[in-house]
């Protein structure tokens, strides 16, 4: 079963169980088989618009800083041009192997990197701040031949700055 089909199926069985539900499967229905998998990507594994916090990212982007690349700020869904694509939930670099995110005043709940072209082969180690990062802190998948996307699964505070690097 292909997961747009799944979530379809889901939507469907809360609508049987509350009739306020109808129009939310009715709207999964017909938008889900038309998502980016990055989008699709975030609902299966970030625990998705548990509030507090998610709004500021969309809001208020952290600050991007790639030694060797770019910050994207015209992929398609980036509705600002400011690096973070409103429409599937993440920020937009293309670089090899390293970004770092500066949270600045605001803390970033779960944030997610999409690395285009990003020079490594198969699902990648993560270093955290120079330190290998446990599976359960991040989720990566690939969304293409070339890029990689990364959840981090933790709140990164106000004032932090983090390094990813994939190995």
């Amino acid at each position: 079963m292909s997961l747009p089909r799944a979530v379809a199926d889901l939507a469907h069985v809360a609508a049987t169980r509350n009739p306020e539900m109808v129009l939310l499967r009715n709207a999964v229905v017909d938008i889900v088989p038309k998502l980016p998998i990055g989008f699709l990507f975030l609902i299966v594994f970030g625990p998705h618009g548990q509030g507090a916090g998610r709004d500021d990212d969309f809001q208020s982007p952290a600050k991007l800083v790639v030694a060797a690349g770019t910050v994207v700020k015209d992929d398609r869904g980036d509705l600002q041009g400011d690096g973070f694509n409103e429409g599937e939930e993440c920020y937009v670099v293309r670089v090899k192997k390293v970004a770092t995110l500066v949270a600045e005043s605001l803390a970033r709940h779960q944030p997610a990197i999409k690395f285009l072209e990003c020079g490594v082969e198969g699902i990648p180690d993560l270093l955290v701040g120079g330190k290998l990062a446990a599976r359960e802190h991040c989720n990566l998948a690939w969304t293409a031949p070339k890029n990689l996307l990364l959840q981090w699964c933790k709140v990164i505070e106000g004032g932090e700055t983090i390094r990813f690097e994939l190995k």
